[in-house]
């Protein structure tokens, strides 16, 4: 009997994680197109001056018979980068129940468009990018968008979305756009108050809360709508949407991104 439990025991240990690593590097066009997609992890994305994809990814499973079922397809040209993450089901077991992943970190030409970028399950994070094109989005999850600028737009189905913006970043004499839509979450946005941000922002059913502007309460009721402008002559403009959950618009030097960690869990 004891020796029974014990082997029982032993057998519901749980599996160290096995990795596999991938590097490579591409040379492309400064205005190249990034098409990426991840069912399972995370991806990374650093805008840098170079002319060259550093691609690093791991993949992650909890057996090496799991492992080889997880494939990485690149099919790279100069004026664009197909990134394209597959899973085979594993027998008798959900498709992602496996506890497998493929974590992604790339290095791009700043200038570089991302197309499309799909995440089913996990995290985002894309920094110091400008842009012609930003399209990204994540079923359910975290993303977090660092000093981008362009023509962008970005959702979450499910959880976190964060935009944030120093008061180093140079901003491109042209105008630029940033749409970001949450269905059910919460949709932070970090400013520098000099910065020449026009943005609006709707709340179907949550909260709105701004540093820049006096939150005003009809009747006792959350605020919904916002339109503020900030700094001189805006010429980028930011749209917000978030049908269940709440939006918070934070001075950059707030931690805007824990406040919107802590209200995630309760949106109104």
């Amino acid at each position: 009997m004891v020796c029974a439990a014990l082997l029982a025991g032993c057998g519901a240990a749980k599996e160290k994680p096995v990795m596999e690593v991938l590097d490579q590097k591409y040379k492309v066009e400064p205005d190249a197109s990034l098409r990426i997609n991840d069912p399972s992890g995370s991806i990374a994305i650093h805008g840098v001056d170079s002319s060259e994809v550093q691609l690093h990814a791991t993949k992650v499973a909890n057996s090496d018979e799991l492992i080889k079922n997880i494939s990485i397809g690149v099919n790279a040209q100069p004026n664009d980068v197909l990134i394209k993450t597959s899973f085979v089901r594993a027998k008798g077991k959900p498709f992602l129940s496996t506890g497998r992943r493929v974590d992604y970190e790339l290095s791009i030409p700043r200038t570089m468009k991302i197309t499309r970028l799909d995440v089913d399950d996990g995290k985002v994070l894309i920094d110091s990018v400008q842009t012609s094109e930003l399209r990204a989005n994540v079923v359910d999850g975290q993303m977090e968008l660092r000093n981008c600028i362009g023509d962008i737009q970005v959702a979450v189905q499910n959880g976190v979305l964060s935009l944030l913006y120093g008061s180093n970043l140079q901003l491109p004499a042209q105008s630029a756009s940033v749409e970001a839509r949450v269905l059910h979450g919460t949709l932070t946005v970090s400013l520098p108050r000099s910065g020449p941000f026009h943005i609006r922002a709707t709340s179907v059913s949550g909260n709105i809360t701004s540093a820049f502007a006096q939150d005003v309460q009809v009747a006792g009721g959350a605020l919904r709508k916002i339109d503020i402008s900030l700094g001189k002559s805006p010429r980028s403009e930011i749209q917000l949407n978030v049908r269940s959950g709440n939006i918070i618009i934070a001075d950059e030097t707030a931690d805007a991104r824990t406040v919107g960690q802590t209200q995630a869990a309760n949106p109104r």
